[in-house]
C-alpha cells in the first residue's frame, strides 16, 4: 500500500498546459495605443492558469524559487521584451523620453498590472487605460536620461 501523503506519478498521457504566445509587438504609431493593447494582453495572460499561478508564487517565492522563476519567465518576461520594443520605438519617434528605457522605469508597467491584478482579481480594460493615462504616459513621456539597461539587463529587469 502506498503512503497516503504521496501523489501518483504524472501520467505521460496527461495533457500539459499550453501557453498562448504573447501578442506581437503593437505598431500603431501611438505609444498610448500600443501600451493599452500590450498591457491589456498582459492582464488577460494573468487570468490564464500560468498567470494565476504567479499570485501565490509571489508570496511563496523564497520557498519555491525555481517554480517562481519558470512562471515569471513564461508569463512576464515575454511581455517585458515586447514592452521594451514599444518604448524603444516611441523614443525613436520622439514620443517618449530616453528615460522610458530605464530598467526601473520600464519595469513599472508590468508591476502595476500585476499589483492591480492581485488587488482586484482581474484587470479590466478601463483600469488598464487608467494606468496608462494617469501613470505610465506621464512617466514615459518625461525627459531625462534614466537608467538605460545594457543588453544583459533587459531580460532580467524586475525579476
Amino acid at each position: 500500500m502506498e503512503h497516503p501523503g504521496r501523489t501518483a506519478p504524472r501520467s505521460p498521457h496527461r495533457p500539459r498546459l499550453r501557453l498562448r504566445r504573447p501578442p506581437p509587438q503593437p505598431r500603431t504609431g501611438s505609444l498610448r495605443t500600443d501600451l493599452v493593447r500590450l498591457l491589456g494582453a498582459f492582464a488577460d495572460a494573468l487570468d490564464r492558469p500560468h498567470g494565476r499561478a504567479l499570485r501565490p508564487l509571489l508570496a511563496q517565492r523564497a520557498r519555491h524559487p525555481e517554480l517562481y522563476a519558470e512562471v515569471y519567465r513564461r508569463v512576464v518576461l515575454p511581455h517585458k521584451e515586447i514592452l521594451l520594443g514599444v518604448l524603444g520605438a516611441a523614443v525613436e519617434r520622439g514620443e517618449a523620453g530616453p528615460g522610458a528605457l530605464g530598467v526601473r522605469t520600464a519595469a513599472t508597467a508590468p508591476r502595476l498590472v500585476i499589483a492591480a491584478h492581485m488587488e482586484h482579481g482581474t484587470v479590466p480594460r478601463d483600469e488598464v487605460e487608467a494606468l496608462v493615462d494617469e501613470v505610465l504616459m506621464p512617466l514615459f513621456t518625461a525627459g531625462g536620461g534614466g537608467n538605460v539597461p545594457g543588453p544583459e539587463e533587459r531580460s532580467t529587469m524586475g525579476a
